[in-house]
């Protein structure tokens, strides 16, 4: 008992150690902390590839109108100005020819008309179901597009803090590397240990304080990635959480449900399916006769310096009805209306498969997520034995009951055991997330 009670004070040791080696080699120490939600926020105002699909969602959104579908009239205005200068020679029956050189005449028109298409098979009514659903599936697009942004906002920022607590755990090895190379260093004096066994200390401290530097230079290459996936200047710096919390497996069934309604994927396959049977409309409609209404308001004013009207003034309304059926195109439209029907068959396989695909995914994901929580718990009870372990290594090592190289096993346990904690708690939350997105659940939000 007595020597657990020294390995635990050992270890408040190291740690205390370990703090100090942290905040003395990590400049980024005492900076503002950035938040897994502060991340997420950020990257909806600032990551471009993001940027660019809310942008092309709100363009969508816009061209959908009665108008542009083709079901509200069209009304124009038009106005000309002419004016000409002629020769002429006129010659009349029993008169003599008239000759005139530089004869000028105008024609002045102006007018307002209205056209409006009443009837074409209800293939505007078509178009305009077809323009909405275009922009939900652009929407949709965008959707998906946040979400897998915030699912790389969350595994990178994960990964952030994974390699800084790696970084730790090779600054707890290199605390007990300094306490081996001191102790051996005091045993070689007293002539109690060999020189062999000083030099080896002083070897695998050397070899640790090489590792810390490779994962340091690893910690600020994902701290990079992460400021690049926020749009920010790559040397920002800042602090991220001492940890990311996990949740417990939802049912299967539940995420199953939600990702058959709520999947990105499956969504966008459904509007896809609308498009298709939209457009399939408006090529039925264009087989139906057009019957169109006109009506305007014109005036026109001529003036001539030759001939037998010296002028002309006309104003008045107009109307009429028109009628208008395609009987012979080069034999497009029914090409058109064939490849309108395979369209439709070809968006219901998609949202088929779509749907199987995100079923497949679904099952695969959550099967990893339940494992993955039994890793985490299997290496966070291995951790606990191997830092006391490592405690009862070192007062023993102090005592002069076992050689510098059984504390070395035993170091190199307690590191591995870390190093394998932190990548068992990332890879949980990288199924997490993964199971969240195929099932729709990084709540959804609006441009």
């Amino acid at each position: 008992m007595k020597g657990v009670r020294m390995g635990t004070t050992l270890s408040l040791s190291i740690c205390i150690a370990q703090i100090s080696i942290f905040i003395s080699q990590n400049p980024a120490f005492g900076q503002t902390k950035l938040t897994l939600a502060d991340a997420l926020a950020l990257s909806l105002d600032s990551n471009r590839t993001y940027r660019v699909s809310v942008l092309e969602a709100r363009s969508a959104a816009d061209e959908v109108s009665w108008g542009r579908a083709g079901v509200l009239p069209q009304v124009d205005a038009n106005a000309s100005y002419t004016k000409s200068v002629n020769d002429t020679r006129q010659e009349r029956v029993g008169t003599a020819p008239e000759t005139r050189k530089g004869a000028e005449s105008t024609s002045k028109v102006a007018g307002v008309t209205g056209t409006w298409t009443v009837f074409e098979g209800f293939s505007s009514l078509a178009a305009y179901k077809r323009l909405g659903a275009t922009a939900a599936l652009a929407d949709e697009r965008r959707e998906q597009a946040r979400q897998n942004l915030a699912a790389d906002v969350i595994l990178t920022y994960v990964d952030v803090v994974r390699q800084r607590t790696v970084l730790a755990a090779l600054d707890s090895a290199v605390a007990l590397s300094r306490e081996r190379v001191k102790i051996t260093q005091g045993k070689y004096g007293f002539g109690s240990v060999s020189k062999l066994e000083m030099l080896q200390a002083q070897l695998d401290l050397n070899s640790d304080l090489s590792a810390r530097l490779r994962q340091a230079v690893t910690l600020a290459n994902a701290r990079r990635n992460l400021n690049t996936l926020l749009a920010r200047d790559d040397s920002a710096a800042y602090e991220v959480e001492d940890s990311i919390a996990l949740g417990p497996p939802p049912p299967f069934e539940g995420l199953r449900g939600a990702a058959l309604k709520e999947s990105p994927a499956v969504r966008q396959a459904k509007l896809s399916q609308q498009v298709a049977s939209a457009g399939y409309r408006e090529y039925v409609g264009r087989l139906f006769p057009q019957l169109g209404l006109s009506l305007g308001y014109n005036y026109g004013l001529t003036e001539s310096q030759a001939g037998f009207i010296k002028s002309n003034e006309a104003y008045g309304l107009n109307y009429g009805v028109n009628v208008k059926m395609n009987l012979f195109d080069g034999f497009t439209l029914p090409d058109d209306y064939r490849n309108a029907r395979r369209a439709v068959a070809r968006a219901g396989l998609q949202y088929d498969e779509a749907k199987a695909a995100v079923d497949a995914s679904l099952a695969e994901a959550h099967a990893s997520y339940g494992a993955s929580l039994e890793v985490l718990a299997l290496e966070t009870s291995n951790l606990a034995l191997a830092r006391e372990n490592v405690g009862i290594a070192m007062e023993r090592l102090r005592l002069g009951t076992i050689a510098s190289l059984e504390l070395r096993a035993a170091q190199e346990n307690f590191v591995s055991a870390e190093t394998r904690l932190v990548s068992a708690r990332f890879e949980s939350k990288r199924a997490e997330t993964e199971l969240l997105r195929l099932a729709g659940r990084l709540a959804r939000s609006s441009p």
